[in-house]
């Protein structure tokens, strides 16, 4: 059995799917890879390409922690990367899980690096989504760990197994963890290049399903009162992400032309985040998903 399992979940597919699956196949050659996709013809293309990757199919549509899901589900190894299409592991990446992993943590989350950088639509959306994962990747917060670049032991799998089954979000996993004591580990020598290209209404509309999505996960089972007071407090959440944002990138030191030219994009990802996040606090999912 291969000491490490690498989970790819993808929606769509396509062209930015099998060079995700090529890059890992290349950088992690003694790992198992497992993709959960549900895009039509995407399974058939890796096998052909990959006869030893194992391939899921799920009948669409599904969201990504329903994909993340069956996917850690079929992982055999006792360590479990998770990433997604449009990715590709920079140079070491493999080497340096098994390093990170050599002190059993329970999870350990890596940087990510843009790789889409000749259109201001797709820094605004890494900065918005990723901006606080650039390197130089700080220490701390631990539990704020990137669901496409994260690894777990089973132990933390084991403990967070409910969760992943009810398709929650990567953030409520690492709040558990955290909140129990498991040993949660930043590396920024670990890194991922995210090389997804974006729309403006694509992403307006993922993000704000994102918020829904997240905040009714996050007020399941909650009183009224406190679904309430959240819903009323998404007033003043704009400002608190764009604050977050810059905050977060700022210091790093890097890209800030382009971070400053983001700005109007940020500020509208940040009112539609807030937008999603209080209809998720007072009237639920619904039919939201992120993709």
């Amino acid at each position: 059995m291969a000491d490490v399992s690498i989970v790819i979940a993808s929606q769509h597919g396509g062209a930015f799917l099998l060079d995700t699956v090529g890059a890992f196949v290349e950088a992690a050659r003694d790992a198992e890879i497992v993709v959960v996709e549900c895009a039509p013809d995407a399974g058939a293309a890796v096998r052909a390409r990959w006869p030893a990757v194992q391939v899921i199919h799920l009948d669409p549509p599904r969201t990504v922690p329903q994909l993340r899901a069956a996917g850690l589900r079929a992982a055999a190894s006792p360590i479990v990367a998770m990433t997604s299409e449009s990715c590709r592991p920079a140079p070491g990446w493999f080497a340096a899980l098994l390093r990170a992993h050599e002190s059993r943590p329970d999870a350990v989350g890596g940087a990510l690096e843009p790789g889409s950088t000749d259109r201001l639509i797709d820094w605004a959306v890494f900065f918005c989504e990723y901006g606080r994962y650039l390197p130089p990747l700080a220490a701390e917060p631990r539990w704020d760990l990137p669901g496409h670049n994260v690894s777990y032991s089973r132990g933390a799998l084991a403990a967070i197994d409910d969760l992943v089954a009810r398709g929650t979000w990567e953030p409520l996993w690492h709040w558990r963890l955290a909140a129990r004591g498991a040993t949660l580990i930043r590396d920024g020598s670990l890194t991922v290049v995210l090389e997804r290209r974006y729309t403006l209404t694509g992403f307006v509309r993922e993000r704000f399903a994102y918020g829904r999505s997240f905040a009714a996960q996050r007020m399941e089972g909650a009183p009224l009162v406190r679904r309430v007071l959240f819903t009323i407090g998404c007033a003043a959440l704009p400002a608190v992400v764009l604050v977050r944002i810059l905050g977060a990138v700022l210091p790093k030191r890097r890209h800030l032309g382009w971070l400053l030219l983001s700005v109007p994009y940020l500020t509208v990802f940040a009112c539609v985040w807030a937008a999603g996040e209080a209809l998720g606090y007072a009237a639920g999912a619904g039919r939201a998903h992120h993709g």
